[in-house]
This record gives C-alpha cells, structure tokens and sequence, in this order.
C-alpha cells in the first residue's frame, strides 16, 4: 500500500495466519491517513463451534500489545459478537 493512502483497513479472521506480524504492523501504520484506522476480528482463544484450534489464535490481550508494539492504540473495543473480539487501533 502505498503511505498515508487508507482510510480504515478491515482484518476479519486472518491475523492468525500472518507469521512476523511484528513486521507486518509497522507497514500497515505506514498505509494509513492521518487519524485512519485498523479494524480486526479475531476469534477467542478458546473452544468455539466455528473457527480454528484454541492453538491457532491469538489472545486477545496479546494481539493489543502487539499493536501497541507496533505504534497503535487501542480506540474502540465492541463485544456484541459471540466468537470474536472486535478491536479498533488507530495511530499514537
């Protein structure tokens, strides 16, 4: 992505996949606007009907620190979902 060229970037389910993500932040930090925002989804490190192994996800009190790691803070958190947690990061 090119800098400063995004409003939002939507990551829904698939930040589990991403090896190096401490890596992978920083280049999306450098894609957003001034006062853009990263919207994730990911599953609860739990047992859920849906989704992968409690072995493939990520805790979501880790994911926060990774993104805090990465330069973001932690804006917005909604929990009206049943199996993922809702998180919103926007730049420090």
């Amino acid at each position: 992505l090119k800098p400063q060229s995004v409003d939002t970037i939507f990551i829904c389910n698939v930040l589990h996949h991403v090896e190096k993500r401490s890596a992978y932040l920083p280049k999306l930090r450098g894609a957003l606007k001034p006062g853009g925002r990263i919207v994730v989804l990911e599953f609860h490190k739990r047992e859920l009907p849906v989704g992968p192994p409690p072995s493939m996800k990520i805790e979501q009190s880790a994911l926060i620190a990774e993104f805090s790691e990465a330069g973001f803070a932690l804006a917005r958190e909604h929990t009206f979902l049943p199996h993922q947690y809702f998180l919103e990061f926007t730049g420090k």
